[in-house]
């Protein structure tokens, strides 16, 4: 286990409803409000009426706090923040937790094709351009991406595609956050473009990597559960 953040000021609250792709209802203190997500994906394993999540504040215009994570647990929790997900990466680049890149420094938003992409790492003229998407679906012990189709998920692993063939490395990393987990899997049901994708990519060497991160509301702390999350490609 290795700590990535520190959350501080959050709180619990309940879910009420989802109101839009950006807005859900929650109840805190007793009392009902709004708060933001920035997961458009549907969560529908989370976004239940009387689900235990947690919030932080914000300093938005009408919204006042968004939710950032959910389960029951004490220790373990779903990490539903895209911004905090991100987050965790950049700490895993900067801590050199992944071997093959140990002393790398990021860049953000590199436009390459059709895409704007996420990351490119660089070191000493070696660069490779990463595309970072959140897998917050279970299946069994399974956790699945996308959890709702993706025009835009399909055309990241095109152009990643491209350009590992126009001999650029690429790289799409799949961070969990589903505390019991055991490997990770294209949602075939929801998107069989993305998983036959996925093979290609694969096939040809982009590096498809996954990971599973954690909440602790114990010690307020993001954690790395595990740094290599075995990835099935065939489910």
């Amino acid at each position: 286990m290795i700590e990535l953040l520190k959350i501080s000021n959050y709180f619990e609250c309940v879910f009420i409803r989802r109101k839009n792709r950006f807005v859900v209802e929650v109840i805190v203190n007793g009392r009902v409000g709004e708060a933001h997500t920035n997961n458009t994906g549907r969560l529908k394993d989370f976004f239940i009426e009387g689900n235990k999540c947690f919030c932080i504040p914000i300093n938005g215009k009408s919204l006042k706090y968004r939710i950032f994570a959910s389960g029951e647990e004490e220790d373990g929790l779903s990490i539903l923040d895209t911004s905090l997900h991100m987050k965790a990466f950049e700490k895993i680049v900067e801590k050199g937790i992944f071997k093959e890149f140990r002393g790398f420094e990021f860049k953000r938003n590199p436009k390459y094709l059709n895409s704007t992409f996420d990351y490119i790492l660089n070191k000493d003229g070696r660069k490779v351009i990463v595309e970072v998407k959140s897998a917050v679906m279970i299946k069994g012990d399974f956790a699945l991406y996308p959890d709702a189709p993706s025009k835009r998920g399909e055309r990241h692993i095109e152009d990643l595609i491209k350009l590992k063939k126009r001999g650029k490395e690429t790289m799409i990393l799949f961070i969990s956050s589903l505390p019991s987990v055991k490997a990770f899997a294209p949602n075939r049901e929801i998107s069989p473009e993305i998983a036959s994708l996925l093979k290609e990519a694969y096939r040809i060497r982009v590096i498809v990597k996954s990971i599973n991160i954690l909440f602790s509301s114990k010690r307020g702390v993001i954690y790395l559960n595990n740094e290599d999350l075995p990835i099935n490609l065939m489910s």
